[in-house]
């Protein structure tokens, strides 16, 4: 179980971080939304994190005078319990020096919160290598789950079209049924395989072209570099 200590101003966010942990299934516990009112306040904070896995630890510019998240760190220290720090938005690092030298994360309160705790969730559960290959530009894939994708008109068998991974760890695709392009966390698909008829993708999404855009890139930053 993860245990998320934050200042009360950024409840929302520690509410969604909440949420997207439990499509992952994962339990986490927030006192705004899990404590027990039939229990001492400083009761149940201590009795949840000391069973507590990990620790995320969100820190804004409230932290510093949040008596709450304050004496939660004492517990953490005292425990030692392995703990994530999470600085929000512009949020500096010196605002909470327990954490100054610990990278941590930085988020806001858009996609980065999905982000973030899928690659969390890796960290803290890894799951050990798959038999399905790692799909190569070109490859169709299909989507087998939905995790974290409640809203965004993706549905079970949808056919993806891979262009590259991206920098997040996400597979960059091309989304047949939808046509625009589509960043799925790899765990949602699988290789489509063969021998089914492969449908057509616009030029400009092939991953050919995202060559082609990249080498003529990579020449006008070459050729600026000479000429400067």
């Amino acid at each position: 179980m993860i245990f998320i200590s934050y200042p009360q101003s950024e409840f929302e966010l520690a509410s969604r971080v909440r949420s997207e942990l439990k499509q992952l299934g994962v339990d986490s516990w927030i006192y705004s939304e899990d404590k027990k009112l039939s229990e001492d306040s400083w009761l149940d904070i201590e009795k949840n994190l000391m069973e507590s896995d990990h620790v995320i630890f969100i820190i804004s510019e409230k932290t510093e005078t949040s008596e709450g998240q304050i004496r939660e760190l004492g517990l953490i220290k005292k425990w030692k319990k392995p703990t994530t720090p999470v600085w929000v938005g512009d949020t500096p690092r010196s605002v909470f020096p327990e954490f100054e030298s610990i990278s941590g994360e930085r988020v806001g309160h858009g996609y980065l919160v999905r982000f973030f705790t899928w690659k969390l969730y890796n960290q803290l559960y890894p799951v050990p290598p798959s038999v399905w290959r790692t799909p190569k530009p070109g490859d169709f894939l299909r989507v087998i789950k939905l995790d974290g994708l409640e809203g965004q008109d993706i549905n079970l068998d949808d056919l993806m079209y891979f262009r590259q991974l991206s920098p997040m760890g996400l597979f960059e695709c091309f989304h047949v049924r939808r046509s625009d392009l589509f960043w799925i966390i790899p765990d949602n698909v699988e290789f489509a395989g063969y021998g089914f008829e492969e449908p057509e993708v616009p030029k400009k999404y092939r991953y050919e072209s995202l060559i082609e855009a990249q080498v003529i890139w990579w020449g006008k930053i070459n050729s600026e570099g000479m000429e400067s």
